[in-house]
């Protein structure tokens, strides 16, 4: 997948397990955006490539890099599975059945 890097995006790409190039949008509050594919990076679940950065000519150098190294893709989907968070519901409901105890 080649997206932005909004926490639903990530949490979408991270329950299907799919890599991902993150082109993070600069014109977010505290650029959260780009912090938020930092973590999938720094796990090594994503490529990076900033929008400052971000041209043609640079997009196709990124795909080609993966393409070039075909163990990247299938780890970098891996890893982005393993950060999956599929159980949301049930821990939030189980810590307003704590509150309201």
């Amino acid at each position: 997948m080649i997206c932005r890097a909004g926490a639903i995006t990530l949490s979408e790409l991270q329950a299907q397990g799919r890599a991902s190039i993150l082109i993070p949008s600069p014109n977010v509050a505290e650029n959260h955006q780009y912090h938020n594919a930092m973590a999938l990076v720094n796990r090594g679940a994503a490529a990076i490539l900033e929008e400052k950065d971000l041209s043609g000519e640079a997009l196709c150098q990124k795909v080609e890099e993966l393409f070039n190294n075909p163990d990247t893709i299938p780890t970098f989907a891996a890893n982005a599975k393993k950060m999956a968070i599929l159980d949301a519901n049930e821990r939030i409901y189980h810590i307003i059945k704590e509150i309201v105890k």
